[in-house]
């Protein structure tokens, strides 16, 4: 729909960023991380939509005629996603955004966790405490893009339906295979569906700035 989720190749750089990584510490089995993966701290999504990930969407019924992708969606430069993707290659993971840089944290199915960081235009990976700075384009390691804001070809599209999520109620729009959730009350996307992945978006205007591990300094 924005032309952000659906295009972002993060598992497509695990063949490559996962081996290079590995290869320097596969006699280590510790990891500098402390536990909190850094993600408590940075959603900090009270009341932004937050908690949504295992909640079932239940139709309500057809959406008025008026209502149209540009005029309800909102964005803001802040928010983070909680993203499952099933299929062949079956992940999960997190990625938080503040004001243009990123933090992703995805993990395959039996494998290492992986984080990527987009800061100040550089970006980084994390495999198991060895970080590497890495001189491809930051928005490679991205999974939703960073910016939001919908292209022209979608502004028009009508919503298709009205339905719930946790509770909440939400617009329903279709673009090609996606399928994404509105908010009636905020206009903030509440989840993006297509076959193989679900995407929850929370903690919108309420991240903190994403900073580096030490490993990576």
């Amino acid at each position: 729909m924005t032309d952000g989720v659906s295009r972002r190749r993060t598992l497509a750089l695990f063949g490559t960023t996962t081996a290079a990584a590995l290869a320097g510490c596969s006699d280590d089995d510790s990891s500098d991380d402390d536990g909190s993966g850094g993600f408590g701290p940075q959603t900090g999504g009270e009341g932004n939509g937050g908690g949504t990930d295992d909640a079932e969407v239940e139709d309500t019924g057809p959406a008025p005629e008026d209502v149209t992708y540009g005029d309800i969606v909102a964005f803001e430069s802040s928010f983070a996603v909680d993203i499952e993707i099933t299929g062949e290659m079956p992940a999960t993971g997190t990625q938080v955004v503040h004001e243009g840089d990123y933090r992703v944290e995805i993990e395959e199915e039996g494998g290492p966790v992986v984080e990527m960081y987009g800061i100040d235009g550089e970006h980084y990976i994390n495999v198991m405490g060895n970080c590497e700075f890495d001189s491809r384009d930051p928005e490679d390691g991205s999974y939703v893009d960073t910016d939001l804001e919908p292209d022209s070809s979608v502004v028009s599209n009508q919503a298709v339906g009205t339905a719930t999520i946790g509770g909440e109620e939400v617009y329903v729009f279709e673009d090609d295979a996606e399928t994404i959730y509105v908010s009636v009350d905020t206009g903030y996307p509440i989840r993006s569906e297509t076959e193989n992945q679900q995407v929850d978006f929370h903690s919108w205007g309420a991240t903190q700035p994403i900073t580096l591990p030490d490993e990576c300094d």
